[in-house]
């Protein structure tokens, strides 16, 4: 009797490891926020710009830009394509709470993440052969670029004064700046 539930135990246990490891591989889903009735979203006492920018040197490499009075953020985009129409483009995201203080500044809690492409592996194929008046001629051989991204990220508080910019990270020469500024009322 000990035999067979020892047995049927190990039966069991070798069953469930095997169609662990057959599964397949999940895929993280993001789920958004919902949205809470306009009534009980804590909100600021005006719009504001926010604006995620990235330079090098004097170079735009591009922005993401959010309109809110909300005092939740979350924003998120693409920067300009690189020149290479392969390269795909860096992605940058900001998500935190603003609060407004009585000295007229914001206080900032955030967490600011990018994700830049980088090359894994470039594959060359060989070269295809035509034939012209002069013999054989050899055409480029084809490329096959394959890409990863790279996270990188910082968290913290700022104080801002809304239309002063404010340099969250710098990395690889490149500058990613918060600029937060009151929208006027029309």
């Amino acid at each position: 009797m000990k035999a067979t539930r020892l047995l049927a135990a190990a039966f069991i246990l070798t069953a469930a490891s095997l169609h662990a490891q057959v599964q397949p591989a999940r895929v993280p889903v993001r789920v958004g926020q919902s949205l809470a009735p306009a009534s009980t979203t804590p909100t600021l006492s005006t719009n504001y710009r926010l604006t995620l920018t990235a330079k090098s040197g004097d170079k735009s490499l591009g922005a993401v830009s959010q309109l809110t009075c909300s005092t939740g953020l979350e924003v998120s985009g693409f920067l300009d394509k690189p020149q290479e129409d392969s390269m795909p483009a860096t992605t940058l995201s900001l998500h935190g709470k603003m609060a407004e203080q009585e000295d007229g500044t914001l206080l900032v809690t955030y967490h600011f993440g990018l994700s830049v492409p980088v090359v894994s592996s470039t594959t060359t194929s060989a070269p295809a052969k035509s034939k012209d008046a002069a013999g054989d001629k050899a055409e480029p051989a084809p490329q096959t670029t394959v890409f990863s991204f790279r996270d990188h990220s910082s968290s913290g508080a700022l104080r801002v004064r809304p239309g002063r910019s404010y340099e969250l990270m710098t990395m690889a020469g490149v500058a990613y700046t918060l600029t937060i500024s009151a929208e006027p009322q029309k």
